[in-house]
């Protein structure tokens, strides 16, 4: 009922209707009325709030959360500041798992998935750049790199500009090419400043 209603209100919208009040309206098919409302319609309520609600709150959805840790450095070639000197983080990533069903049966009823299971596979995607230096490839001379693998520095070279944007994506799809139906990945790089990717 509420859905049908909300939907006509933003027929009516779509119709040019920037502003209008009504007693009640009614479809064709029987069984469906609009109840009064005793108010004026807006066009930005119309537009911010009930078609919102038609897009997100006709699904159920069930979520779940797991986070990890890892320190590691990085610097950004190119950029006219401090983050173009090698400096470290403590940088949290935070994975939600969204899932319209639960398992049914077995160990995991009642589950989108076993914690343990998403858990454990964030810690080896962050423990696999724990304590290293991330740098993007070709941002660092051949015979620099030589020079710190022959410290037995350990490095991680990536695709992308390390920043918490690129992470965040990175773990989006890590976690994704896993068969985990990932809804949003944050990777905070202080305790203040976070990226997020989500689909």
């Amino acid at each position: 009922m509420q859905t049908n209603s909300l939907l006509f209100l933003y027929y009516l919208y779509s119709l040019g209707y920037d502003s209008f009040s009504y007693d009640s309206f009614s479809y064709d098919s029987p069984g469906y009325e609009i109840h009064t409302i005793p108010t004026i319609i807006t066009h930005n309520f119309l537009n911010n709030y009930l078609w919102r609600l038609i897009i997100f709150g006709v699904e159920n959805m069930y979520y779940i959360t797991t986070e990890a840790h890892f320190d590691s450095a990085h610097f950004l070639k190119g950029y006219e500041g401090k983050c173009s000197n090698i400096h470290g983080h403590r940088w949290k990533i935070v994975v939600k798992i969204e899932s319209e069903t639960l398992k049914q049966q077995g160990q995991c009823r009642g589950m989108i998935t076993d914690f343990s299971d998403i858990k454990n596979t964030l810690k080896g995607l962050a423990d696999s750049l724990d304590h290293k230096l991330i740098y993007e490839k070709g941002s660092l001379k051949e015979k620099t790199i030589e020079a710190l693998k022959e410290e037995n520095f350990l490095m991680v070279e990536v695709d992308f500009r390390p920043t918490a944007e690129e992470f965040s994506k990175y773990f989006f799809d890590k976690m994704s090419e896993l068969n985990f139906p990932v809804k949003s990945v944050i990777v905070y790089e202080t305790p203040t400043n976070y990226a997020i990717y989500e689909k």
